[in-house]
């Protein structure tokens, strides 16, 4: 299960997520960019729950650097 909250964030930061003891997601959007920037952030989250990045046990900031090289 995925939830989707939306949150007042700096506008660098288009959305983030975390795993929840349930075994479920949150990603949170960022309510102060457009639709668009907000889709991009939510499918950019989707893709680390995709590809099992909460399980990995690689710091996020080098798994976003690995995620962009591709």
């Amino acid at each position: 299960m995925i939830i989707t909250k939306f949150m007042d964030l700096p506008c660098s930061i288009k959305a983030f997520s975390r795993s929840n003891a349930d075994g479920s997601y949150t990603v949170i959007l960022n309510t102060r960019l457009c639709r668009e920037q907000q889709e991009e952030g939510y499918m950019h989250e989707i893709e680390h729950i995709k590809k099992g990045d909460f399980d990995a046990l690689d710091d996020a900031n080098d798994l976003e650097t690995i995620r962009h090289r591709r």
